[in-house]
């Protein structure tokens, strides 16, 4: 059965054999095979929308995955001339005609063009070295922002110039896996607290840094992991919390709310579409629909295409492009030979689990 276009949700594979597909409103689900990009475990995790298009970044995989919901056809982009190994990449998102993922273990940030199909890498090593630097991504007023993970600064990139800057956030968090997906809401940057306690908050004009405890809502480990925005609020993608994160920037104020799901890593990726958040399941087997004007919670079940742990990782629709994409044809790719990634184990809770 085919899915309307307008009221697609997307997930990426990450163990997953397939990218999910789900129709919101009919709640119909179907699966679209990525043997051909790539096998294994921990493939995909971030996802974003361009021009009609989706694309997934490759964290163990080789190649950027891109998807034509229209076409059905999946493409593949050879990355290894920025970055080779595992866990290469996390977040994603587009900006202007361009796709970028965040930097995790490797020392460049991917830059990928959607109309010349050519990707290069932009040196982050000024900012942040190591093992898992930054989790989550997004675009803001003509800027790229990435969510420190290991990093003790945020990542802020100016395409037109290729230059990178830090901000440190030492004064909201510490120590490793701190923060995971990031967004903008408003004015502000803001990063989903993982083992932080508090929220991060960036201001692009002003360069100020600030925390909004949130331990009313969750304590621990792995406490959220993706994060979006919607109408003056953020809404972050509970992990191992026993609730949703919910956050207005501007009044400062957080609040937590139950899920109809209970046990530790319960879901990873998050979205807006059709005024509700979605969020997609890492161990569980639903897609979780909340509708925040009646705070009523509802679901997709999603077994019929994934089973196992760490399913999916990212999750986007197509109305969530950023608007000044850049929408000239797209050219065709070479044929890339298929190279499947080295199979490699999933790594311990804490380590590497994203948007």
């Amino acid at each position: 059965m085919a899915l309307s276009s307008s009221s697609h949700i997307f997930a990426a594979p990450c163990n997953s054999d397939d990218l999910i597909i789900a129709d919101y409103f009919s709640k119909t689900v179907e699966g679209v095979n990525v043997d051909s990009v790539a096998s294994g475990f921990w493939k995909f995790f971030g996802v974003c929308s361009s021009g009609g298009r989706i694309f997934a970044a490759p964290l163990n995989a080789d190649h950027l995955l891109r998807y034509d919901p229209k076409s059905k056809q999946i493409d593949k982009f050879d990355v290894t001339s920025v970055a080779k190994g595992g866990y290469k990449f996390f977040g994603i998102c587009s900006l202007g005609g361009k796709i970028y993922a965040a930097p995790y273990n490797s020392d460049q940030l991917l830059v990928f063009d959607t109309v010349s199909n050519t990707v290069q890498g932009i040196d982050v090593t000024s900012v942040a070295e190591g093992k898992g630097k930054f989790r989550g991504i997004c675009s803001s007023g003509g800027k790229i922002f990435a969510a420190p993970y290991n990093s003790d600064k945020l990542l802020i990139l100016d395409p037109v110039s290729r230059a990178v800057e830090g901000i440190s956030v030492t004064s909201v968090a510490t120590g490793e896996n701190k923060f995971f997906g990031i967004c903008s809401s408003g004015s502000k940057i803001v990063a989903a607290p993982c083992n932080s306690d508090k929220i991060l908050i960036f201001d692009p004009v002003s360069k100020a840094v600030q925390g909004i405890d949130i331990t009313q809502v969750a304590t621990g480990k792995i406490k959220f992991m993706g994060i979006c925005s919607s109408a003056g609020k953020v809404f972050a993608a509970p992990h191992d919390s026993d609730q949703m994160l919910i956050c207005d920037p501007e009044a400062k104020s957080v609040k937590g709310i139950d899920v109809p799901v209970k046990g530790a890593m319960k879901f990873s990726g998050i979205c807006v579409a059709g005024e509700r958040i979605f969020v997609v399941p890492s161990h569980g087997h639903k897609i979780l629909i909340f509708d925040p004007m009646s705070t009523d919670f509802d679901s997709i079940d999603v077994s019929s295409i994934a089973h196992g742990g760490f399913k999916f990782g990212g999750i986007c629709s197509l109305e969530s492009e950023e608007e000044d994409v850049n929408t000239a044809p797209v050219v065709e790719p070479t044929q890339i030979i298929p190279q499947v990634p080295e199979k490699t184990a999933p790594p311990e809770k804490g380590c590497c689990v994203i948007s």
